[in-house]
């Protein structure tokens, strides 16, 4: 008697249509968070579907991370810089300022059939990504959505973030100072100048000698 219920209970989850929730509203952080630097991003959230059945499919749904038009995005992403609950992924794709990321491992309700999921998600998408923070200081917000085994099955989402703030960048130029070094005409010169916690170093060689080859103008008398 128990299996047959069982059986019936998982008919009835797996028969269910896909309905759409809204997630938890995602959680930000970035690291560096200045202006016009590549940014580090953490996204957490939780996926608040009552059907377990209807989760994100290791290896075939998406979680879909779409940036403020402020941010710039590169053309491509290498996956193993993108990880999902500490796993790195193997495919990422970048369309407009959205960024695609197939998920390598199941996130959904627990159940008896997956006892290993839970509905809580993280993305980290490391700044070697080049993920360009916007260029001028302030609060921005992102969106996020879940798919089942496509890109197009949404089951929780877009929802949109809790604001994350991007501070104005505080990185110098100091005026540069030239340091010849030998001190003598026609030498080699060092110019350092700093750039925030770096130094940099130029170094500029002397032209050639060209000779003279203009005519000789002589005196008149």
């Amino acid at each position: 008697m128990k299996r047959h219920q069982f059986l019936s209970t998982f008919i009835i989850l797996i028969s269910l249509p896909v309905l759409v929730y809204p997630m938890t509203t995602p959680n930000v952080a970035v690291s560096p968070d200045a202006t016009n630097h590549y940014g580090g991003y953490t996204i957490s959230g939780t996926l608040t579907g009552l059907n377990p059945v209807q989760r994100v499919e290791a290896g075939a749904g998406y979680l879909i991370v779409e940036f403020d038009s402020n941010t710039i995005l590169p053309a491509t992403i290498d996956p193993s810089l993108v990880l999902v609950k500490n796993v790195a992924s193997t495919s990422v794709t970048v369309v407009g300022q959205e960024i695609r990321i197939l998920s390598p491992v199941n996130i959904g309700r627990t159940w008896v059939l997956f006892p290993d999921q839970d509905p809580d998600f993280e993305i980290v998408i490391s700044p070697a990504a080049q993920i360009r923070n916007p260029a001028i200081a302030g609060n921005y917000q992102l969106s996020v959505e879940a798919t089942r085994n496509s890109i197009s099955s949404t089951i929780d989402g877009p929802q949109d973030s809790n604001p994350y703030t991007i501070s104005q960048s505080t990185s110098t130029i100091s005026t540069p100072a030239v340091s010849p070094s030998p001190a003598r005409q026609g030498s080699t010169t060092e110019v350092s100048t700093r750039f925030g916690p770096s130094i940099v170093r130029l170094v500029a060689y002397p032209a050639p000698m060209v000779p003279d080859f203009s005519p000789a103008v002589k005196p008149r008398c």
